[in-house]
């Protein structure tokens, strides 16, 4: 009795699957057939973004950023180092309990450093995340401007996860998308 549940559950699902696919085939190929090559157009996401100068600019806007933050890292690390070959070289000079407070602080200065680079990858993640929402955000709204004046019914998003397999060549207009989007950031 309970493997013929499990094996209707499972005809269930795979039902549902084939009827969710079929249903999303129709709407997008009712979409494709009742536009014109004019109404429905795609673009290149990952082009649009990677040839879009605020991204360009935003991108090494944040690499100067990390940059000043791994040159504080490096100097830390080198002072670190510093205490340590102070502390190896002098080590026969000192005391029992100069060489263990030596060799406190060293660790202490190490476990601040590890927290110290810990702060700043979190900071770098949300200084990044916070960098392309803004820029995302931008394109967006640019988008949506752009297809409503050229009145596009619908303009879909080529992604490298595939969710476009294949279109007619005419239909992206990442290019035009890329040429009007810099132009209006460049006159800024």
């Amino acid at each position: 009795m309970k493997l013929n549940i499990e094996e209707n559950m499972k005809k269930y699902i795979l039902v549902l699957i084939v009827l969710l696919a079929i249903t999303q085939g129709g709407v997008i190929g009712y979409l494709v057939w009742s536009s014109s090559s004019e109404e429905l157009v795609y673009i290149d996401s990952a082009k649009l973004l990677d040839e879009y100068k605020g991204m360009q600019e935003a991108r090494q806007a944040f690499q100067r950023q990390s940059q000043s933050w791994q040159a504080n890292i490096d100097t830390l690390v080198n002072e670190i180092e510093q205490q340590i070959t102070d502390h190896e070289m002098n080590i026969p000079q000192m005391s029992t309990k100069r060489k263990n407070q030596s060799e406190e602080e060293i660790r202490k200065k190490q476990k601040e450093l590890i927290q110290y680079q810990e702060a700043i990858q979190k900071k770098a993640a949300e200084a990044d995340n916070k960098m392309t929402a803004q820029v995302l955000a931008e394109v967006n709204s640019f988008l949506q401007s752009y297809g409503d004046s050229r009145k596009y019914k619908m303009i879909l998003a080529a992604t490298n996860a595939g969710n476009i397999v294949h279109a007619n060549e005419g239909l992206n207009i990442t290019k035009e998308v890329i040429e009007e989007l810099n132009r209006k950031y460049l006159a800024k």
